[in-house]
């Protein structure tokens, strides 16, 4: 068992409690056969049924419907209390033509790889320049 836990919430009306569930198999087995082997960084993930509450302490990866930041299909964030949280807009995924799912796996890997948000890399081009890139797994 990994030490880090996600709660798979949909809080999507565009698809059914059923569709984010087949997912999340596939999530976890990147996860723990992909993700875990070249980072070092494992967790267990859990579908939360709508009427319920995430796990306390547990980061949230939230299915959402339409984004709320112009032209992102997902991002990743922090809760109220400081843990990490995804979010993946399956609505705008659907209506772009795009898979939910490749969002899904985006976010939560780039969620495990960086919680806080925090972490860059300097690219030094001189003694007195560079340029700084936020560390993300996934994008190029």
């Amino acid at each position: 068992m990994a030490n880090i836990k996600i709660a798979v919430i949909n809080a999507s009306t565009v698809l059914k409690d059923s569709d984010v569930k087949a997912v999340v198999p596939a999530l976890q087995t990147q996860v723990h056969r992909d993700f875990a082997a070249a980072w070092g960084i494992d967790a267990d993930l859990t579908v939360v049924a709508r009427d319920s509450k995430p796990t306390a302490g547990s980061w949230w990866l939230v299915i959402l419907d339409d984004s709320d930041q112009a032209g992102a299909l997902g991002y990743h964030d922090l809760t109220g209390a400081g843990l990490p949280l995804g979010k993946v807009f399956a609505g705008s995924d659907l209506k772009l033509g795009y898979q939910w799912t490749v969002t899904a796996s985006h976010e939560l890997l780039e969620m495990l790889a960086d919680p806080d948000i925090n972490l860059t890399a300097f690219v030094e081009s001189s003694d007195k320049a560079g340029v700084l890139y936020a560390y993300e797994v996934c994008d190029a």
